[in-house]
């Protein structure tokens, strides 16, 4: 029959889940879209407050510029002319990909920022909205859609408040805001492929039990709300245990809700993975040389008495530490397999398709890198040593196994003098 109500029901059960499909998905992308966009602002307003210390420390005294004769003109920060002082924003730009503008109230006085053609985009204007908030209401502001060129980009904006209340103008920080959201789409294709598979089968069972499934895909739904809004921990509500199809459809579910949750795995501190990620990559990895036989070392490092650098000089310091001795890490690590904080000061650190002597080498390596850091914190100035434990990663045993291994090894170093590499050969 052409108005028959089962080609009613089947349209309107198509409907509603592809509605809530794509309610579910835009959710989701709207929420991990949101907090990368916080995560960017912190560190933004971080990096200017550096730059902004910086140049403070560096070139006492207020902002001011001269126009010269020929339409160019000089920026001063004190007695000091900073024109083409702009080291520490090329730093930034090459280590996170940020671009950094000093403004004269909206006119971008020294900046990284270049044109399609190389040049710096000194002169240009920034937004009437951030001149607005900014220049005019003399707060700072972040912004997720400023259009500089072609581009869309996150910007923070901090005014410039001279000693007589009067604002200068600003620094500005952005970073392009593609990677973001494609990061986040490609967050929520897990998502969106598994409320599809549903979505199918929720239609079919409606079709034989209507009454019951519609309930029960009411529950499911609120479910699927709750993780969308970032509620990882919510219980799968009672009504949907039960041995059916549908019992089988909320185990994916609560499945997808565990994936999404580790997908967080990034240390908020030192930017490193964390240990969930550590251990998951390290059973991968004895998985690999099962199969095929590949070498691979285990370590666990440890920062030499760094209860005796927060006891003396504060956590934020020890904070500082941490977040130097990870940068070491990091770029000494790549290319040649991972590193993870482990807890604390400790790091686990995987090295792939090298033997034992390869990796006692990079560790010491490594150490001796550690060895120069000089971390200033509150007037401060902190250095530090490392300790090692490192062992041949052997496919028979289990990660906890080696790690135990790696930890003895550690440990021996640490009663042994600490400030080195031991790999158990004498």
């Amino acid at each position: 029959m052409k108005n028959s109500l089962k080609k009613k029901f089947i349209r309107i059960t198509i409907a509603s889940f592809s509605v809530m499909v794509i309610v579910v998905c835009l959710v989701a992308y709207t929420i991990v879209y949101s907090s990368m966009a916080n995560q960017e602002k912190e560190v933004m307003k971080s990096l200017v407050s550096m730059v902004v210390g910086d140049y403070d420390e560096t070139y006492p005294g207020e902002y001011g510029i001269k126009l010269n004769e020929d339409g160019t003109f000089n920026v001063y920060k004190g007695k000091s002319d900073i024109s083409r002082t702009h080291d520490k924003m090329d730093e930034i730009k090459e280590d996170f990909d940020y671009d950094m503008s000093i403004f004269c109230k909206n006119i971008r006085v020294i900046t990284s920022f270049d044109d399609e053609n190389g040049e710096p985009l000194i002169g240009t204007k920034a937004a009437t909205k951030v001149d607005v908030d900014v220049v005019e209401g003399g707060e700072s502001c972040f912004y997720n859609n400023v259009k500089i060129g072609s581009k869309t980009y996150f910007a923070y904006y901090e005014p410039i408040i001279l000693e007589d209340g009067t604002i200068y103008g600003m620094v500005g920080i952005c970073c392009p805001a593609a990677p973001v959201q494609q990061s986040a789409f490609h967050v929520i294709i897990p998502l969106t492929f598994i409320c599809i598979i549903m979505a199918l089968f929720f239609c079919w069972v409606s079709i034989r039990f209507s009454n019951d499934i519609l309930n029960r895909a009411n529950a499911l739904g609120k479910f699927m709300r709750s993780v969308a809004d970032g509620n990882f921990l919510t219980p799968v509500d009672a009504v949907l245990n039960a041995d059916d199809e549908l019992g089988e459809i909320t185990k994916d579910a609560k499945r997808m809700q565990r994936n999404i949750q580790v997908l967080v795995e990034i240390d908020t501190l030192t930017k490193l993975n964390n240990r969930r990620y550590g251990n998951n990559r390290l059973k991968l990895m004895i998985k690999k040389s099962q199969e095929s036989n590949r070498s691979f070392c285990v370590c666990i490092g440890d920062i030499d008495f760094f209860k005796k650098v927060n006891d003396t000089y504060g956590h934020d310091a020890g904070d500082e530490v941490l977040k130097a001795v990870s940068k070491v890490l990091k770029e000494k690590m790549k290319g040649k397999g991972f590193v993870a904080r482990w807890g604390g000061e400790e790091f686990l650190i995987v090295f792939e398709m090298m033997d034992l002597d390869d990796a006692v080498k990079s560790l010491n390596d490594i150490l001796n890198q550690i060895r120069k850091l000089k971390v200033e914190c509150n007037g401060n100035v902190i250095t530090m040593t490392m300790s090692f434990g490192v062992i041949q990663g052997e496919p028979e045993f289990s990660g906890d196994e080696l790690l135990k291994k790696a930890d003895d090894n550690l440990y021996y170093a640490k009663s042994h003098g600490r400030n080195q590499v031991y790999s158990g050969r004498e």
